[in-house]
């Protein structure tokens, strides 16, 4: 019987988040959170009532998509499903540049050849996991000397919040964003300075969403304007997280200073991702990005 392909409906997300976990991607306890910033964006294949692929397009702009969640049964691979979704997303996307990302060299020369994603990003994306260790952490609410104070992201105004990220990023993404910031199972915080006169500067946040397990949590994103600041941000998130959470983190190879931090909390990298684009390779500056969003939703 031939694959039937069709938008993901909500009845369906328990099976798409069911598929996430079979291939050890832990995207259960977040798929709620993702389909609220683009909920037209899920797509599965299903043979005889049963899916068998899943995919997410995430039109971002009116310039940029995000591809990822690209998922087959083992029993029912090398079929062409994908290969079909694949095309029909890239028309959805229309005449957008359209980001994905690849776990190996081979799957990314096979999504360059197939599906013209020809321009490869050479800052690649190190997937980092390990445990939380409260032993290691002093903890509790703590405000360096230099005026940053750790609050709850909520207390930053949402137009400020969107300003900060469009620096970062160099596009804007407030729909999204708004979704991903009011998550209410999601550990938020922000990293604001207090200067003279009684301004506020948001100067980074961080945000933990939980996956599969009872005590595991994705980090996702983590901005910071420095080194000193991405400290304060995971000291703090780390402190509040349950002792001997598990913690998943996404970051740029470029950024040594990301991953020294990482280490020092003896977590360890297991693999690499490929970034790669239909058009052109965006430009980012990976020196604030200590971690990316998680590989599917967003490009960083």
């Amino acid at each position: 019987m031939d694959a039937v392909y069709r938008h993901a409906t909500e009845d369906d997300m328990q099976a798409f988040a069911d598929m996430t976990v079979d291939v050890g991607w832990n995207y259960s306890g977040i798929i709620t959170g993702i389909r609220q910033c683009s909920p037209n964006g899920f797509f599965v294949s299903e043979i005889d009532h049963e899916i068998v692929g899943t995919l997410f397009l995430n039109n971002i702009s009116d310039d940029l998509s995000m591809l990822g969640l690209s998922i087959t049964k083992e029993e029912h691979r090398n079929k062409g499903i994908q290969r079909m979704m694949f095309q029909r997303n890239l028309a959805y996307a229309g005449n957008r540049n359209i980001c994905c990302y690849s776990a190996s060299k081979e799957l990314s020369k096979r999504y360059a050849t197939r599906f013209g994603f020809r321009h490869i990003d050479p800052n690649e994306i190190e997937e980092i996991q390990g445990v939380v260790d409260h032993s290691r952490l002093p903890l509790g609410k703590e405000r360096s000397s230099d005026g940053i104070e750790i609050l709850p992201l909520n207390a930053v105004p949402f137009h400020t919040l969107n300003k900060y990220d469009e620096q970062i990023c160099n596009f804007a993404r407030p729909h999204f964003l708004k979704a991903w910031s009011d998550y209410d199972r999601a550990y938020k915080f922000a990293a604001v300075k207090h200067e003279n006169g009684g301004n506020e500067l948001l100067k980074g946040y961080v945000v933990a969403c939980p996956m599969t397990m009872k005590k595991e949590f994705a980090i996702t994103p983590l901005y910071a304007d420095s080194e000193v600041i991405a400290k304060a941000l995971v000291r703090h998130l780390f402190s509040v997280l349950p002792d001997g959470a598990s913690v998943h983190i996404e970051t740029p190879t470029s950024n040594l200073p990301a991953r020294e931090l990482f280490k020092s909390y003896n977590l360890v990298e297991k693999f690499t991702f490929i970034r790669q684009y239909t058009k052109q390779v965006l430009p980012f500056n990976t020196e604030k990005v200590f971690s990316a969003y998680g590989v599917g939703i967003m490009p960083i």
